[in-house]
């Protein structure tokens, strides 16, 4: 993503009443349902993002190899390079790096896709490194078996919540993110950084909060699509327009409860 330029927000009608949202200090999930609107339409392109569901599709191929049998097995007939004494960052190399393959095959990369790929790497390292025993030279065994603790039952729920909401806080502070900082000082919204820094705290827990809805329906979706082997790259994109959905309702219902 380094090659994208910061600047302030973009001066569209949406993000000017951001602005003066910010400038008039108002609750964070005022100011959460503003950036998601004046986002609204970027946000509804996710879905139909062949890089993002490439990603999305390759995360999944991921967790179903790791919930067979034989993980290393399953993994190097997925593709996934990995060998004999794979640490954890070892494993997450192989997914970006088989995800890299497969959107360069479809010819899907995308700053969206890329912003997906970033956030279920650092979903895997920061969930799972407390887990393995070493994050390097670690026997495959050790950092397997940290990794399947993720990705079944309630983990699974737990894993995939974490990368929604990651991927959800980057793509929206990609925006927000810009504009906040010419608002800290004295007399402005935020009077030090401590006051920027709460509220982002504040903001990234909203979204947590929201993306709660994707929760139960992702492991259900994906224990029902593995039973009846429908986890292409077409199922898994309807899967991503259904759960956008999901999100973009809590975001106005979320709202309307704040009023």
């Amino acid at each position: 993503m380094g090659h994208i330029r910061l600047s302030r927000l973009p001066r569209t009608r949406r993000w000017k009443e951001v602005i003066a949202m910010l400038e008039e200090g108002k609750t964070v999930p005022q100011l959460a349902l503003a950036t998601f609107h004046a986002a609204k339409t970027g946000l509804e392109r996710v879905p139909d993002d062949v890089g993002f569901t490439q990603t999305l599709t390759t995360i999944f191929s991921f967790i179903e190899a790791f919930q067979s049998k034989s993980p290393e097995t399953s993994l190097r007939i997925k593709g996934f390079e990995i060998s004999k004494d794979s640490s954890l960052f070892e494993y997450a190399s192989a997914f970006k790096k088989q995800t890299s393959i497969a959107t360069a095959q479809a010819r899907a990369r995308s700053d969206i896709g890329e912003i997906a790929r970033n956030s279920f790497s650092e979903v895997l390292v920061k969930s799972v490194s407390g887990t393995a025993q070493s994050l390097f030279g670690t026997e495959i065994s050790d950092s397997g078996r940290a990794l399947q603790a993720h990705f079944k039952g309630t983990s699974l729920k737990t894993t995939m919540h974490e990368f929604f909401v990651v991927f959800t806080q980057r793509y929206l502070n990609y925006y927000l993110g810009r504009e906040t900082p010419y608002h800290v000082g004295a007399g402005k919204t935020f009077a030090n950084i401590a006051d920027h820094t709460e509220f982002s705290k504040a903001f990234d827990l909203h979204i947590r909060q929201t993306v709660r809805i994707t929760d139960e329906f992702t492991p259900g979706w994906f224990g029902k699509a593995k039973y009846e082997r429908r986890l292409t790259h077409a199922d898994v994109a309807r899967f991503a327009h259904v759960a956008f959905k999901k999100i973009s309702s809590e975001f106005e219902r979320g709202a309307k409860i704040s009023e």
